[in-house]
């Protein structure tokens, strides 16, 4: 693209032409000028131009900005010369990164190998005292405990013919209505806590976890997670609280909200949209080849792989990894090689 810029002899006219925008890509161009000619450029642009000859102490600059400029900058060579206009834009208009989004479990925050049968009975166990604490009429636990999984495994086996989640905490509330144990829609999120906190007590955040996403932050990138997920939105909202990443994410798809689950376009989609973001300007970084690495190159994305400590690192090529991370704290040597930004100290 080269830069084009309207001539007017004299004075400054008192209404002002149309420039040519500059608003694609960031790039060097090397003009020869006259003298005592006036240029005119959209302010937005001249206040990202710098001005340089290519010999020293040949050029002045005069920029005149006000009213009568309409919007627009005009300017113009002292003396003749050659100079370097260098166009200064958007990252959007330069093609750069604008988002990077992460997957949950075992990306930003890492579980020790679960077990589900241990996790369910440890689950159920805590959640019957509690609500034996309330004084509530209740089942025998037995019957508690299997009326909840039950209804969880059949509720399981249909989202996987119909390729949907959903939330276990809608499966719960069933079920205790139908043990006749009713409870106010606060104590539900309570419920649901004490349930999902078996699962919370064996994860953990990678060390410079919050530096990596507060230098993000920082320099303009917008941050999302993606999570393929059937525990509400409330438990996991309120683990990233507690570990203190909630802050960074405005932006939560969780499939058990939104029944879609990665790799389904719709779901990083979904994300996307709400980022206000082009598919070729995000980055996507998760555990699995499968849904988290193919899912977000099928949608157009950049993937980055951080496989588990139990999984093997020589399958990214095969799967088309950009790159290959071990903890969010390498991502301050991966992203700045990739152009996304400068890393700057905390």
């Amino acid at each position: 693209m080269s830069l084009r810029l309207n001539v007017a002899p004299g004075p400054v006219p008192a209404r002002p032409q149309k420039a040519t925008k500059i608003d694609s890509t960031i790039e060097v161009v090397r003009l020869q000028l006259p003298a005592e000619k006036w240029y005119l450029t959209p302010l937005s642009v001249t206040a990202g131009l710098i001005f340089t000859s290519v010999i020293p102490k040949v050029h002045k600059v005069e920029n005149v900005l006000g009213p009568h400029a309409g919007g627009a900058s005009w300017w113009r060579l002292r003396q003749a010369g050659e100079i370097i206009a260098i166009s200064k834009v958007s990252r959007k208009d330069a093609g750069m990164v604008n988002a990077v989004l992460f997957d949950l479990a075992n990306t930003l925050l890492n579980f020790r190998e679960l077990q589900l049968n241990p996790l369910f009975i440890e689950g159920s166990k805590d959640s019957y005292r509690h609500l034996q604490t309330l004084g509530l009429p209740l089942p025998d636990f037995k019957r508690y405990s299997k009326a909840h999984l039950r209804a969880f495994q059949r509720r399981f086996i249909w989202s996987r013919i119909c390729r949907r989640d959903f939330d276990c905490m809608d499966v719960m509330v069933r079920v205790l209505d139908h043990l006749n144990i009713q409870l106010p829609r606060q104590e539900y999120q309570n419920l649901a806590w004490i349930w999902y906190g078996p699962a919370a007590r064996r994860s953990h955040v990678d060390r410079g976890t919050c530096e990596v996403l507060s230098n993000l932050r920082r320099q303009g990138i917008k941050l999302a997670i993606i999570s393929n997920t059937l525990a509400p939105a409330c438990c996991l909202d309120r683990h990233l609280q507690e570990e203190g990443l909630l802050e960074y994410f405005p932006i939560r798809i969780y499939s058990s909200i939104t029944r879609y689950r990665k790799p389904h376009r719709e779901i990083f989609r979904l994300a996307l949209h709400e980022l206000r973001v082009e598919p070729e300007e995000a980055i996507f970084i998760g555990d699995l080849l499968k849904t988290d690495v193919r899912g977000a190159q099928r949608a157009g994305m950049t993937a980055i792989w951080k496989p588990a400590d139990n999984q093997s690192r020589t399958k990214s090529r095969s799967a088309g990894a950009h790159h290959v991370i071990r903890n969010i704290a390498d991502l301050q040597h991966i992203l700045p090689e990739m152009g996304v930004c400068q890393w700057a100290a905390a």
